[in-house]
């Protein structure tokens, strides 16, 4: 079973790369093959996925993914793409943030129902580590951040859209910002 492999990347197609380590080409399923460029080096976290009828090995880029990857796969109906779609596309703070909140609308992906959504809720809201998930207290609260987020209420957005839009733009000076600044950029971010 792999683990790990370092190496450069000799081809890729949509959604896998060839690496090869020690004179031996490993295909690696991955989310886009677009983060690679044929003859740079990379490492990778491997996941080997195995079946009656096939192996297959499954990349990501930290030490985390591949343990994220890992708890989401134990939930029925999350096979190894979804779950590599599911953090490709929205990424572990965010599914988290869904998770915790209860958002399973927010989970969608290509490949993955609404039953399925809320079973990865049911099945994993008090296996994830507190760590993984951001409440955004660390951002500065202010009266023109609060009237924004309500106008993204009044639009129709979710909580838990408006919560992760607001940890996106955590970085921005957001005391220096009007309110429609604010709505500007929260808008941007979702």
């Amino acid at each position: 079973m792999i683990s790990y492999i370092k190496g450069s990347i000799l081809f890729t197609d949509e959604s896998s790369v060839c690496i090869l380590a020690n004179n031996i080409g490993w295909d690696i399923n991955v989310y886009s093959s677009i983060d690679y460029q044929l003859g740079s080096e990379y490492e990778m976290f491997v996941y080997t996925h195995q079946t009656e009828k096939s192996t297959s090995y499954w990349g990501l880029k930290s030490l985390e993914e591949l343990n994220f990857f890992k708890m989401l796969i134990t939930v029925s109906g999350v096979g190894p793409k979804t779950a590599s779609t599911l953090i490709g596309e929205k990424g572990i703070s965010n599914i988290c943030n869904y998770i915790n909140s209860g958002d399973f609308k927010s989970l969608k992906v290509k490949g993955l129902g609404e039953t399925v959504s809320q079973k990865i809720i049911l099945e994993l809201k008090n296996k994830i580590p507190k760590s993984y998930i951001n409440t955004g207290s660390d951002i500065p609260k202010s009266e023109a951040l609060d009237n924004a987020m309500e106008a993204l209420r009044t639009l129709g957005y979710s909580t838990s859209d408006i919560s992760t839009s607001v940890i996106k733009i955590k970085d921005l000076d957001i005391s220096k910002l009007n309110e429609s600044e604010l709505l500007k950029e929260l808008l941007k971010s979702i």
